[in-house]
Protein backbone atom coordinates (compact mmCIF):
# COMPACT_ATOMS: atom_id res chain seq x y z
CA UNK A 1 0.00 0.00 0.00
CA UNK A 2 1.53 3.36 -0.98
CA UNK A 3 2.21 6.28 1.38
CA UNK A 4 -0.97 8.09 0.39
CA UNK A 5 -3.16 5.11 1.22
CA UNK A 6 -1.45 4.60 4.57
CA UNK A 7 -2.83 8.02 5.47
CA UNK A 8 -6.38 6.76 5.01
CA UNK A 9 -7.29 5.17 8.37
CA UNK A 10 -10.81 4.45 7.17
CA UNK A 11 -9.76 2.09 4.36
CA UNK A 12 -9.81 -1.12 6.40
CA UNK A 13 -13.18 -0.27 7.93
CA UNK A 14 -14.61 0.40 4.48
CA UNK A 15 -13.80 -3.09 3.25
CA UNK A 16 -16.75 -4.49 5.21
CA UNK A 17 -19.09 -1.61 4.34
CA UNK A 18 -22.00 -2.38 1.98
CA UNK A 19 -21.83 -0.34 -1.25
CA UNK A 20 -25.11 1.41 -0.42
CA UNK A 21 -23.56 2.82 2.79
CA UNK A 22 -20.27 4.05 1.34
CA UNK A 23 -21.62 7.50 0.45
CA UNK A 24 -22.46 8.30 4.07
CA UNK A 25 -19.07 7.15 5.34
CA UNK A 26 -17.15 9.09 2.68
CA UNK A 27 -19.09 12.34 2.44
CA UNK A 28 -16.54 14.34 4.50
CA UNK A 29 -13.44 12.78 2.89
CA UNK A 30 -11.50 14.55 0.05
CA UNK A 31 -12.84 13.56 -3.36
CA UNK A 32 -9.82 11.70 -4.71
CA UNK A 33 -9.44 9.79 -1.46
CA UNK A 34 -13.11 8.79 -1.69
CA UNK A 35 -12.54 7.30 -5.13
CA UNK A 36 -9.53 5.29 -3.99
CA UNK A 37 -11.39 4.12 -0.89
CA UNK A 38 -14.42 3.03 -2.91
CA UNK A 39 -12.19 1.03 -5.23
CA UNK A 40 -10.38 -0.69 -2.38
CA UNK A 41 -13.63 -1.49 -0.60
CA UNK A 42 -15.19 -2.90 -3.77
CA UNK A 43 -12.17 -5.06 -4.57
CA UNK A 44 -12.10 -6.41 -1.01
CA UNK A 45 -15.81 -7.19 -1.15
CA UNK A 46 -15.50 -9.35 -4.29
CA UNK A 47 -12.47 -11.37 -3.19
CA UNK A 48 -14.61 -14.45 -2.65
CA UNK A 49 -15.86 -14.39 -6.26
CA UNK A 50 -13.08 -15.34 -8.73
CA UNK A 51 -14.90 -13.93 -11.77
CA UNK A 52 -15.67 -10.58 -10.16
CA UNK A 53 -12.18 -10.41 -8.69
CA UNK A 54 -10.66 -10.79 -12.15
CA UNK A 55 -13.01 -8.16 -13.53
CA UNK A 56 -12.14 -5.66 -10.80
CA UNK A 57 -8.43 -6.31 -11.31
CA UNK A 58 -8.87 -5.62 -15.03
CA UNK A 59 -10.81 -2.43 -14.30
CA UNK A 60 -8.16 -1.26 -11.83
CA UNK A 61 -5.50 -1.69 -14.51
CA UNK A 62 -7.58 0.33 -17.00
CA UNK A 63 -8.09 3.12 -14.47
CA UNK A 64 -4.37 3.22 -13.72
CA UNK A 65 -3.57 3.56 -17.43
CA UNK A 66 -6.19 6.31 -17.70
CA UNK A 67 -4.56 8.20 -14.82
CA UNK A 68 -1.11 7.90 -16.45
CA UNK A 69 -2.06 8.53 -20.08
CA UNK A 70 -5.34 10.47 -20.38
CA UNK A 71 -4.54 14.21 -20.52
CA UNK A 72 -8.10 15.39 -19.90
CA UNK A 73 -10.39 15.56 -16.89
CA UNK A 74 -11.67 12.13 -15.80
CA UNK A 75 -14.97 11.86 -13.95
CA UNK A 76 -15.05 9.72 -10.82
CA UNK A 77 -11.99 10.96 -8.88
CA UNK A 78 -9.68 7.94 -9.38
CA UNK A 79 -12.60 5.49 -9.64
CA UNK A 80 -15.92 5.33 -11.52
CA UNK A 81 -18.47 8.11 -11.90
CA UNK A 82 -21.21 5.59 -12.68
CA UNK A 83 -21.79 2.88 -10.10
CA UNK A 84 -23.11 -0.56 -11.02
CA UNK A 85 -24.36 -2.93 -8.35
CA UNK A 86 -24.54 -5.86 -10.81
CA UNK A 87 -20.74 -5.94 -10.71
CA UNK A 88 -20.24 -4.37 -7.26
CA UNK A 89 -18.98 -0.96 -8.43
CA UNK A 90 -19.88 1.86 -6.05
CA UNK A 91 -19.55 4.93 -8.24
CA UNK A 92 -20.74 8.45 -7.53
CA UNK A 93 -24.02 7.93 -9.40
CA UNK A 94 -25.42 4.39 -9.00
CA UNK A 95 -26.80 3.11 -12.29
CA UNK A 96 -29.69 1.09 -10.88
CA UNK A 97 -30.85 4.01 -8.73
CA UNK A 98 -30.61 6.39 -11.67
CA UNK A 99 -32.50 3.93 -13.86
CA UNK A 100 -35.24 3.75 -11.23
CA UNK A 101 -35.45 7.52 -10.64
CA UNK A 102 -35.71 8.18 -14.38
CA UNK A 103 -38.02 5.22 -15.00
CA UNK A 104 -35.90 4.41 -18.04
CA UNK A 105 -37.33 0.91 -18.58
CA UNK A 106 -40.82 2.37 -19.06
CA UNK A 107 -39.59 4.18 -22.18
CA UNK A 108 -37.84 1.21 -23.78
CA UNK A 109 -39.35 -1.61 -25.82
CA UNK A 110 -37.83 -5.03 -26.56
CA UNK A 111 -37.53 -4.10 -30.25
CA UNK A 112 -35.84 -0.71 -29.72
CA UNK A 113 -32.48 0.44 -31.03
CA UNK A 114 -31.05 2.74 -28.37
CA UNK A 115 -28.12 5.18 -28.27
CA UNK A 116 -26.40 6.41 -25.12
CA UNK A 117 -24.56 9.55 -26.29
CA UNK A 118 -21.70 10.46 -23.98
CA UNK A 119 -22.05 7.13 -22.18
CA UNK A 120 -19.04 7.49 -19.84
CA UNK A 121 -18.28 3.92 -18.64
CA UNK A 122 -21.37 2.64 -20.42
CA UNK A 123 -23.10 1.17 -17.38
CA UNK A 124 -26.39 2.94 -18.20
CA UNK A 125 -26.12 1.59 -21.74
CA UNK A 126 -25.46 -1.92 -20.45
CA UNK A 127 -28.44 -1.72 -18.11
CA UNK A 128 -30.61 -0.52 -21.00
CA UNK A 129 -29.56 -3.60 -22.98
CA UNK A 130 -31.72 -5.71 -20.65
CA UNK A 131 -34.78 -3.85 -21.96
CA UNK A 132 -33.99 -3.20 -25.65
CA UNK A 133 -32.97 -5.10 -28.76
CA UNK A 134 -29.67 -3.27 -29.23
CA UNK A 135 -27.83 -0.42 -27.48
CA UNK A 136 -24.94 1.65 -28.80
CA UNK A 137 -22.82 3.82 -26.53
CA UNK A 138 -20.46 6.57 -27.69
CA UNK A 139 -17.90 8.16 -25.37
CA UNK A 140 -14.92 10.42 -25.95
CA UNK A 141 -12.76 8.83 -23.22
CA UNK A 142 -11.39 5.53 -24.62
CA UNK A 143 -10.48 4.21 -21.17
CA UNK A 144 -14.08 4.46 -19.99
CA UNK A 145 -15.16 2.63 -23.14
CA UNK A 146 -12.62 -0.12 -22.46
CA UNK A 147 -13.92 -0.46 -18.90
CA UNK A 148 -17.52 -0.66 -20.09
CA UNK A 149 -16.61 -3.28 -22.68
CA UNK A 150 -15.02 -5.41 -19.94
CA UNK A 151 -18.19 -5.18 -17.82
CA UNK A 152 -20.40 -6.00 -20.83
CA UNK A 153 -18.29 -9.10 -21.55
CA UNK A 154 -18.50 -10.21 -17.93
CA UNK A 155 -22.29 -9.82 -17.97
CA UNK A 156 -22.48 -11.50 -21.42
CA UNK A 157 -24.41 -8.58 -22.92
CA UNK A 158 -23.84 -9.17 -26.62
CA UNK A 159 -26.52 -6.66 -27.66
CA UNK A 160 -24.57 -3.62 -26.45
CA UNK A 161 -21.78 -1.96 -28.44
CA UNK A 162 -19.59 0.70 -26.84
CA UNK A 163 -17.20 2.75 -28.91
CA UNK A 164 -14.82 5.66 -28.44
CA UNK A 165 -15.51 8.65 -30.63
CA UNK A 166 -16.31 12.33 -30.97
CA UNK A 167 -19.84 13.05 -29.77
CA UNK A 168 -20.24 15.88 -32.25
CA UNK A 169 -19.22 13.98 -35.38
CA UNK A 170 -20.78 10.58 -34.55
CA UNK A 171 -23.00 9.39 -37.38
CA UNK A 172 -25.60 6.66 -37.01
CA UNK A 173 -26.16 4.01 -39.66
CA UNK A 174 -29.90 4.44 -39.08
CA UNK A 175 -32.04 6.60 -36.77
CA UNK A 176 -32.59 5.33 -33.24
CA UNK A 177 -35.87 4.62 -31.48
CA UNK A 178 -34.52 6.11 -28.26
CA UNK A 179 -31.54 8.31 -27.41
CA UNK A 180 -30.25 8.78 -23.87
CA UNK A 181 -28.32 12.04 -23.47
CA UNK A 182 -27.36 12.47 -19.85
CA UNK A 183 -25.62 15.79 -19.12
CA UNK A 184 -23.31 15.65 -22.14
CA UNK A 185 -23.95 18.98 -23.90
CA UNK A 186 -21.08 20.83 -22.14
CA UNK A 187 -18.68 18.41 -20.51
CA UNK A 188 -15.86 19.11 -18.06
CA UNK A 189 -13.49 16.87 -20.02
CA UNK A 190 -14.10 19.01 -23.15
CA UNK A 191 -15.56 16.02 -24.97
CA UNK A 192 -18.43 18.25 -26.07
CA UNK A 193 -18.33 22.06 -26.06
CA UNK A 194 -20.54 22.86 -29.07
CA UNK A 195 -23.37 24.20 -26.93
CA UNK A 196 -26.93 23.14 -26.29
CA UNK A 197 -28.36 24.43 -29.60
CA UNK A 198 -25.98 22.33 -31.69
CA UNK A 199 -26.46 19.45 -29.26
CA UNK A 200 -30.20 19.33 -29.84
CA UNK A 201 -29.70 19.60 -33.59
CA UNK A 202 -27.52 16.51 -33.28
CA UNK A 203 -30.06 14.67 -31.11
CA UNK A 204 -32.86 15.47 -33.56
CA UNK A 205 -30.87 13.93 -36.38
CA UNK A 206 -30.07 10.78 -34.43
CA UNK A 207 -33.73 9.98 -33.65
CA UNK A 208 -36.43 8.65 -35.93
CA UNK A 209 -39.61 10.76 -36.16
CA UNK A 210 -41.62 9.97 -33.05
CA UNK A 211 -38.53 8.60 -31.27
CA UNK A 212 -37.91 9.19 -27.58
CA UNK A 213 -35.20 11.41 -26.11
CA UNK A 214 -34.26 10.88 -22.46
CA UNK A 215 -32.38 14.04 -21.52
CA UNK A 216 -30.65 15.09 -18.30
CA UNK A 217 -29.51 18.64 -17.57
CA UNK A 218 -26.22 19.64 -16.03
CA UNK A 219 -26.51 20.55 -12.35
CA UNK A 220 -25.28 24.09 -13.08
CA UNK A 221 -28.33 24.73 -15.27
CA UNK A 222 -31.11 24.07 -12.76
CA UNK A 223 -31.21 27.80 -11.92
CA UNK A 224 -30.11 29.05 -15.35
CA UNK A 225 -32.95 31.04 -16.98
CA UNK A 226 -31.33 30.75 -20.43
CA UNK A 227 -31.41 26.96 -20.20
CA UNK A 228 -35.07 26.88 -19.21
CA UNK A 229 -35.98 29.38 -21.93
CA UNK A 230 -34.21 27.19 -24.48
CA UNK A 231 -36.07 24.10 -23.33
CA UNK A 232 -39.38 25.97 -23.75
CA UNK A 233 -38.48 26.75 -27.38
CA UNK A 234 -37.97 23.15 -28.48
CA UNK A 235 -41.41 22.73 -30.06
CA UNK A 236 -42.01 21.56 -32.78
CA UNK A 237 -38.66 19.77 -32.97
CA UNK A 238 -39.48 17.99 -29.73
CA UNK A 239 -42.67 17.50 -27.75
CA UNK A 240 -42.23 17.49 -24.00
CA UNK A 241 -43.79 14.44 -22.36
CA UNK A 242 -42.25 14.81 -18.91
CA UNK A 243 -40.12 17.22 -16.86
CA UNK A 244 -38.93 16.08 -13.44
CA UNK A 245 -36.67 17.65 -10.84
CA UNK A 246 -34.21 15.09 -9.48
CA UNK A 247 -32.62 15.83 -6.11
CA UNK A 248 -29.23 14.12 -5.87
CA UNK A 249 -27.31 16.31 -3.46
CA UNK A 250 -23.88 17.83 -4.19
CA UNK A 251 -21.91 14.60 -3.64
CA UNK A 252 -24.14 12.51 -5.93
CA UNK A 253 -23.68 14.62 -9.04
CA UNK A 254 -25.85 17.58 -8.05
CA UNK A 255 -29.53 18.25 -8.60
CA UNK A 256 -30.82 17.89 -12.17
CA UNK A 257 -33.82 18.28 -14.42
CA UNK A 258 -34.84 15.22 -16.37
CA UNK A 259 -36.88 15.40 -19.56
CA UNK A 260 -38.71 12.85 -21.66
CA UNK A 261 -39.16 14.29 -25.15
CA UNK A 262 -40.63 12.99 -28.40
CA UNK A 263 -38.99 13.93 -31.69
CA UNK A 264 -41.27 15.80 -34.06
CA UNK A 265 -41.21 15.75 -37.85
CA UNK A 266 -40.55 19.45 -38.37
CA UNK A 267 -37.00 20.70 -37.80
CA UNK A 268 -38.08 24.32 -37.98
CA UNK A 269 -39.34 26.52 -35.18
CA UNK A 270 -36.58 26.02 -32.61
Amino acid sequence: MNTFLRQLPFVEALKATPARDLYHKLRHVPLEARGIARQLADRAAVQGDPGLSRLHAELAEILERQRAEWPHYAFGFRYFYQGYARVHISGIRPTELRFQHYDVAAHLRPTDRVLDLGCNSGFMAIEASYHAAHVDGVEWNPYMVEAGQAVARYLQRDNVHLQAGDLNTFEASAPYDCVMAYACYHTDDHGNREGIDAHFDKLHGLLRPGGTLLFESHYVDIHNPDFHAFMERLTPRFERLQRTFISNGPDRGGDRYYYVLRRGDDHAGA
